[in-house]
């Protein structure tokens, strides 16, 4: 899974752009679809995750002045979660518990539909309609 960070209103530091990747590389083994394939030197994935850090306003000093946004386009689905809290760090943990539910709720239909074939398959090796 390769990880795209955009900013607005703000410069993004090299501290923050990987407390961005530390969090959100733990994430990885909840889509297992992605495959990361490397060409000449490039690295391609099926899968990219977007997170777009946005400071609202540049006067206010209290209140959510940071929000984010995180989407990931995966096969016949997007993941989306949005945040806001009053500082970068803060507002990267909460996107990261957003995607997280999320991310748990894609992977359990995804199970639950595995399980339903093997239960249908099963029935008819027993006859069972």
């Amino acid at each position: 899974m390769i990880i795209i960070i955009r900013t607005k209103n703000f410069d993004l530091s090299d501290d923050i752009r990987a407390y961005i990747n530390k969090k959100f590389v733990a994430l990885e083994k909840f889509i297992k679809t992605c495959r990361v394939e490397e060409s000449s030197g490039k690295m391609k994935s099926s899968c990219e995750l977007f997170i777009d850090v946005i400071k609202e306003t540049k006067h206010h000093r209290k209140g959510y002045i940071f929000t984010a946004k995180a989407n990931i386009h995966l096969p016949h689905i997007n993941i989306t979660a949005d945040a806001g809290a009053d500082s970068v760090p803060n507002v990267i943990d909460r996107l990261k518990e957003e995607f997280l539910d999320e991310a748990k709720k894609y992977k359990s239909k995804i199970v639950d539909e595995s399980r339903k074939d093997q239960r249908r398959f099963k029935n008819k090796l027993k006859g069972i309609k």
